[in-house]
């Protein structure tokens, strides 16, 4: 497969995309220019190719792009709540440590101030949410069980209660990934 100009029923997909690219770590991209003898007959007297990569920069070659990760893991003294962002949250939580891991979205666009927002509620025994606890002006998270106290666990590091918490740094809604509900690890990212 010479490039995605070569169109042939010997080419992968016939020449119609190119997903050698995908697979292959180098392939050839044609420089010189054929010239058409007939109606779709098109022939080539010098057949010139470079050898080009999306992998590997060669001089003169493509520079291939930076990954950009859109996923940023936030930590508790980073203050993420603070202020309105607008973004994305993805909170890996359990509210007992008999229970399994869960994840939850939610979007960072309520300000709080000296209230509360409820994320999620877990068989009605345990509720994570977003304000102010006990008064102290500092928007976080917590979990939250009805009773006596109420106030159970306050996420300043990811524990046994908090896994991670991710922020998504981009303007479009994510999907949410998949985890192991037994180790609350991400196993699958679940990207658009």
């Amino acid at each position: 497969m010479l490039s995605n100009y070569t169109y042939s029923k010997y080419a992968i997909n016939k020449g119609y995309n190119d997903d050698v690219k995908l697979f292959s770590p180098y392939y050839f991209e044609l420089i010189s220019n054929p010239r058409e003898l007939e109606t779709g007959y098109w022939e080539f007297e010098h057949c010139k190719v470079k050898l080009n990569s999306s992998y590997f920069n060669f001089s003169g070659g493509s520079i291939p792009p930076q990954p950009i990760n859109y996923w940023n893991n936030v930590d508790a003294n980073e203050k993420p709540f603070k202020q309105l962002d607008n973004k994305y949250y993805f909170v890996i939580w359990r509210g007992d440590e008999n229970f399994d891991w869960r994840i939850i979205k939610f979007k960072n666009d309520t300000d709080v101030g000296s209230s509360q927002k409820t994320i999620d509620n877990l068989k009605d025994q345990y509720y994570l949410i977003l304000g102010s606890y006990f008064g102290v002006r500092a928007v976080n998270l917590y979990i939250h069980q009805p009773g006596f106290t109420g106030f159970t666990h306050l996420w300043v590091k990811n524990d046994n209660y908090f896994k991670f918490v991710y922020c998504w740094n981009d303007d479009k809604e994510p999907n949410t990934p998949f985890i192991s509900p037994k180790t609350g690890q991400i196993i699958d990212w679940n990207l658009k």
